[in-house]
């Protein structure tokens, strides 16, 4: 039996039954106070939180029932054991219902009282934990708004101090690392924390698009008339701003030349003497480095786009973060899903942090919210939860829609060919269970 040294408050004004139970709880390697009365109790909890109340129903002045009320409007998470005479069982089951932990009808020994005190012990520890790591998470969330990152790994905690001093700077700045770790995020808090915050911030996946439709998204296209300047373009919509350029390496050999030009002269071409000003920050998944130094990419243009050099750890290699991650992330999905955020136990801790995550966040991202849905309370099995048919079905129908959606990469129409679902009804069930479908389609 595990006790942990956890405090225990005992309150009976029968001294020898008291002196009892703080003996019994002292041998069992938990940390009992005894009192004699409800009003002493309530002073000590001025000065110190106990992990669990153990109180007589019946004590002069102030009962067990009222005492309770009492302590509930101090903490109402705080496990309140009673113990009953058997004429106050009626009482005592009245009282589960008003948020008792349990109750022990007297006379009982140490074989009964030890493992309501576990239970209760364990639960509060869950919900302190609990409360640790959602004031952890607020916190981390005023972090993400200003680096967009979350985490307490040092490597993190060096990034958020880097991303501070390069956002201010304004320089240019190339975010290096694997799929899913958060690059488009990080650019963004980059982009916030800039002077070109109230400027637009504009996004172009160079991985997404043929070369010659690239061409026309980034730089706008030439006029009928052949002369003058190019009409639209996404380099003309992040005037002042900040252009995001993800993939970067999957630029063509021209498409370089017509962005370096860009960065060195301010124009995209002789015949357009608009002067833009930008703030490039490109992303990869590549040594970008070792690409141009083996003439892959070009190297000047390189040398361009990183003045800085960002670049994220994969979750593999900062496990510490990844619980409070989570806890981040179901509050999110929860949110979305206008659902209240189940709670999170150390077994689902345990079996988060023991997984590798390949797609790093964005794959915890998708577990959050099969986790919040209920298809998985374990943070990775893909058993459907326990519950009523109806919340069954609704599970099961949430994991067919991720595991096709995960197989088709996020193209819709294909899924709707393989489940045979009507466009309305798709996007209705896609709604209903808070899929977010731009996470099935995104590389970052």
């Amino acid at each position: 039996m595990t006790s942990d040294g956890a405090l225990i408050l005992v309150v009976d004004d029968d001294d020898d039954l008291r002196e009892a139970q703080v003996e019994t709880l002292a041998l069992a390697g938990y940390a009992p106070t005894g009192v004699a009365s409800a009003d002493q109790a309530l002073a000590q909890l001025q000065i110190a939180s106990p992990h669990v109340v153990l109180s007589d129903i019946r004590m002069p002045g102030l009962d067990g029932l009222e005492f309770h009320k009492r302590v509930a409007a101090i903490d109402p998470e705080l496990p309140f054991i009673l113990m009953t005479g058997h004429g106050d069982i009626d009482m005592a089951v009245a009282a589960l219902h008003r948020g008792v932990f349990d109750f022990l009808p007297k006379p009982f020994g140490a074989d009964r009282l030890l493992p309501v005190i576990q239970r209760a012990a364990r639960q509060r520890r869950l919900v302190l934990e609990n409360r640790r790591l959602t004031q952890l998470v607020e916190n981390a969330e005023a972090e993400e708004a200003r680096s967009g990152l979350i985490g307490q790994a040092p490597a993190i905690v060096r990034l958020r101090e880097t991303i501070a001093q390069v956002a201010r700077a304004g320089v240019d700045v190339l975010i290096q690392g694997e799929n899913g770790v958060g690059k488009e995020t990080v650019a963004r808090g980059l982009h916030r924390s800039s002077a070109r915050r109230a400027r637009p911030f504009v996004v172009v996946n160079c991985a997404a698009l043929p070369e010659d439709v690239l061409d026309a998204e980034l730089f706008g296209r030439s006029p009928t008339s052949g002369y003058g300047r190019r009409i639209g373009g996404r380099v003309r919509e992040a005037d002042g701003g900040t252009l995001l350029l993800e993939e970067v390496e999957a630029l063509s050999p021209a498409l370089q030349i017509k962005l370096l030009k860009l960065m060195e002269t301010g124009q995209i071409s002789g015949e357009d003497d608009q002067a833009f000003s930008l703030r490039f920050l490109t992303t990869t998944r590549i040594d970008l480095d070792a690409a141009a130094a083996g003439g892959a990419f070009r190297s000047d243009l390189y040398y361009r786009l990183s003045v800085v050099t960002l670049t994220l750890p994969s979750l593999r290699d900062r496990r510490e973060d990844i619980p409070l991650l989570f806890r981040h992330l179901v509050s999110q999905a929860a949110a979305r899903q206008k659902k209240t955020p189940p709670p999170i136990d150390d077994a689902t801790d345990a079996h988060l942090m023991m997984r590798d995550w390949p797609g790093n966040v964005r794959e915890l991202a998708q577990a959050a919210e099969r986790f919040v849905i209920g298809l998985d309370r374990n943070g990775g099995a893909t058993g459907v939860a326990d519950g009523s048919l109806s919340e069954r079905v609704e599970a099961f129908e949430a994991r067919v829609l991720d595991e096709a959606l995960k197989a088709a990469k996020g193209d819709v129409r294909a899924v709707m060919a393989r489940l045979d679902l009507p466009r309305k009804t798709f996007y209705a069930k896609v709604k209903r269970h808070g899929i977010v479908l731009d996470d099935y389609r995104r590389g970052d």
